[in-house]
């Protein structure tokens, strides 16, 4: 690849300990079939007629909800201590990998080091595709030398794949969603054109808005625990927060990060008309802030019994933590709500633990509000968490929901970005829809007295600058807001009731 400044380094490095001896780890790293056949989407391989170590690989995937097959190079040099590869890419990327045997006590330590170069509009999501994918591969490694089932090692990586995640063997996935970008940037910047300033201004926002918004995405769930940083003041980046929110905040009356994102969650708190002693439903609830609103804040009814449930286990761990904390400090132990966490999808699958808040053998008791703040626009699909939801509610139970859904008409290019949400899966195709559909969609699923506030001018405009304002990588995250907001987004509080 030539230079460009556009270009970027970066490098992961991981481990694996395996039980089995130096030799068999080395007879394996020295095989390239083998390690090429750890990829369950290659669906071929050929070795170069004039180099025994050159392979050209091909691979089956889903790319922006389509199955594509594409080929690349793989070049394998082998040393004492294991093997190298070199893979070309489409998108200008180079991924060049070390992989090497020690003995340690137990068996083997196997170690891998990967260098990826590519442009920086590409780097997050390269960077992203390379984790998870590759924990998989040394899952299925230790397990073909540990002579265990590989199929059943493997079936993580599997179902992401058909889950349309970041996975694969070169962690390849979605870089095809913008490869044509980075092929129209090289063509700009070696032959120029009258319009090569605009053309590359328009390419670098719609990559950097996919490519940071595909680097949040971690398998499922769209976030980690990146937001903590968010609930810092600016003047003092180094303090530890009283708060852990992450979702867009209602600003109606403030300016503050921390405060915008209470207000958000009382507002909804508000809406849902929550009951003293009534069973609540939080679902999403991230680190738990929302969660100690119903134990502690003066404002919110008391709930005998409050149950939570988010996807990714990192919040799940958090919010124990401070739920525990938070019991501890509270003197009224008589009237101490009963609180029942959970780590997992907010909608129920039937593999799931039958104990799943929404599981049709759910032994708890219904609930009076279920509470779903800035979040549900993510579930894989909101239509049938609201169908589950209305099935758990109790007679005259409310849900509420701070959600995004889409004005009915716009423009073109409206109509368009908002086609590429969906496609590109920033938000999930089937929860596209208008305001007037989502309205329908609870009609139709028997909810009553259904209300949608749109409180977009008090979400949207303030969270872009907030986020702005807060360095060059929240900046670009805020065009993806932004990109929201030109495909037609609204921000609404919408409610229902059981009958």
């Amino acid at each position: 690849m030539p230079w460009s400044p556009l270009l970027t380094t970066r490098s992961l490095t991981s481990t694996k300990r395996i039980n089995c001896s130096l030799t068999s780890a080395l007879e394996f790293l020295h095989d390239p079939k083998a390690i090429i056949d750890l990829n369950p989407l290659v669906i071929g391989r050929e070795p170069h007629p004039n180099d025994p170590n050159l392979y050209t690989i091909k691979d089956r995937m889903k790319v922006l909800g389509r199955y594509v097959e594409f080929d690349y190079t793989a070049k394998f040099t082998f040393r004492e201590d294991g093997c190298e590869t070199e893979v070309r890419a489409p998108g200008g990327t180079t991924l060049k990998s070390r992989w090497t045997a020690s003995e340690v006590e137990g068996g083997v330590e196997v170690r891998e080091e990967v260098t990826a170069t590519t442009y920086f509009f590409l780097m997050p999501m390269t960077i992203s595709g390379l984790k998870a994918p590759h924990d998989v591969l040394r899952e299925r490694l230790a397990a073909k030398l540990e002579g265990r089932s590989v199929d059943q090692a493997g079936t993580t990586i599997t179902n992401k794949s058909e889950a349309g995640d970041h996975s694969g063997f070169l962690s390849l996935k979605f870089m095809f969603c913008i490869s044509a970008l980075a092929l129209v940037f090289s063509v700009v910047l070696r032959f120029g054109s009258p319009m090569s300033i605009p053309m590359l201004l328009l390419l670098l926002f719609l990559a950097a808005c996919i490519s940071v918004y595909l680097s949040a995405r971690k398998s499922r769930d769209p976030y980690g625990t990146f937001h903590v940083s968010l609930n810092r003041p600016l003047e003092e980046p180094r303090s530890i927060p009283n708060t852990e929110w992450l979702n867009m905040g209602y600003w109606k009356d403030t300016d503050e990060f921390p405060k915008a994102c209470e207000a958000l969650a009382l507002k909804l708190i508000k809406a849902a008309r929550c009951q003293q002693g009534g069973h609540v439903l939080d679902v999403g609830h991230g680190s738990g802030d929302s969660l100690l609103l119903h134990l502690r804040h003066p404002s919110v009814p008391r709930p005998s019994c409050l149950t939570g449930i988010t996807s990714l286990r990192a919040h799940y761990l958090r919010s124990c933590e401070r739920v525990r904390q938070t019991q501890k400090e509270i003197t009224d132990i008589d009237h101490a709500p009963e609180v029942h966490l959970f780590a997992g999808d907010a909608v129920y699958h039937p593999s799931d633990d039958p104990h799943h808040p929404l599981s049709p053998t759910s032994p708890t008791k219904p609930y009076t509000t279920i509470l779903a703040l800035d979040c549900a626009y993510h579930f894989n699909n909101r239509h049938r968490f609201l169908q589950q939801s209305f099935h758990h509610l109790a007679s005259g139970g409310r849900i509420a929901l701070a959600d995004i859904c889409f004005a009915s008409t716009g423009t073109t290019i409206a109509k368009f970005v908002r086609y590429l949400i969906g496609d590109l899966g920033v938000v999930p195709k089937e929860n596209v829809i208008t305001v007037q559909q989502y309205y329908r969609q609870m009609v139709d699923l028997g909810y009553v007295e259904i209300e949608v506030e749109d409180i977009s001018k008090d979400v949207f405009p303030s969270f872009t600058r907030f986020l702005s304002s807060r360095g060059v990588v929240w900046g670009v995250f805020a065009r993806v807001i932004g990109l929201l907001q030109i495909g037609g987004a609204r921000f609404v509080i919408i409610t229902g009731k059981k009958p």
